[in-house]
């Protein structure tokens, strides 16, 4: 949960369609980016995800997460792996997601 101030800084994201979120997930070239080794991309699963459905091979291993970047002329999604590489699949439940917010830090 966020106080009052931390909510007003959280930035309003308008997509080409018009639609607005504050909430998303990260696209392939946002994580070219911000996280540009794999190292960065690798994450652990929250017990609650654990708990729920996300595929964790072994405990306190790293699990996969989707992006929000399609691959081209295909149905699949871009997503990183274990290792932090990148891979594409069809869409299941098996992977995680890290939902990202950008954040204002001007007053």
């Amino acid at each position: 949960a966020f106080t009052s101030s931390e909510k007003e800084k959280i930035v309003t994201i308008t997509w080409d369609n018009g639609e607005t979120d504050k909430v998303m997930l990260l696209s392939k070239s946002d994580v070219e980016e911000l996280l540009p080794s794999t190292d960065r991309r690798t994450c652990k699963p929250t017990t609650y995800a654990s708990e729920i459905s996300i595929s964790v091979p072994e405990p306190n291993e790293n699990v996969e997460w989707w992006l929000r970047t399609k691959e081209a002329y295909s149905s699949n999604a871009f997503m990183i792996k274990e290792y932090g590489e990148y891979d594409t699949r069809w869409e299941n439940n098996s992977a995680g997601v890290r939902p990202a917010l950008w954040i204002s830090l001007s007053d």
